[in-house]
């Protein structure tokens, strides 16, 4: 497995990943998807690291948001944030998802970020686990509603 940088023609793929697992598993209605096809726009501004597997397919994407932008949800002064982690089915406990976040933990900490963030749907059981694991705390306070009325919780950890 390979964790790296979305190139220009790894774009659409992850677009394609991010719709199809956030419909196939009901995080978003199929009506509602299109939203979700932001890669380009995503890596314009953020960085959208991609896993792959040993035939260089792409099996796994997060974005990793280091400036406030339109993709900046509820992330603090200092604070990095984590978007969009989505792990294919298949690739589900080969330990790319926490790859993933450890990259995004590693290139925030060299930036200077004193904290990092993120929000999950509270279906998301397995994302929790990994985000627990990973040293990230419940932060209930942070919660929030989409303007779709979803509700989201927040997860936060220090950086050292």
């Amino acid at each position: 497995m390979e964790i790296r940088k979305a190139t220009d023609g790894d774009l659409q793929t992850v677009d394609e990943l991010v719709v199809g697992i956030y419909v196939a598993e009901e995080f978003v209605p199929v009506e509602r998807a299109d939203h979700l096809r932001t890669a380009e726009k995503r890596a314009a501004v953020c960085d959208v690291f991609v896993a792959t597997n040993d035939d260089r397919s792409i099996i796994d994407t997060v974005t990793l948001v280091t400036s406030r932008t339109d993709f900046s949800q509820l992330a603090l002064d200092a604070e990095a944030e984590v978007r969009l982690l989505c792990v294919s089915p298949s690739a589900r406990g080969s330990g790319a998802g926490e790859a993933l976040i450890r990259r995004c933990l590693e290139r925030a900490t060299l930036a200077g970020f004193s904290g990092m963030v993120l929000s999950t749907q509270p279906t998301m059981k397995a994302a929790h686990r990994l985000y627990e694991r990973l040293d990230f705390s419940r932060t209930p306070e942070r919660d929030w509603v989409q303007g779709n009325g979803g509700e989201m919780l927040v997860y936060a950890r220090l950086l050292p």
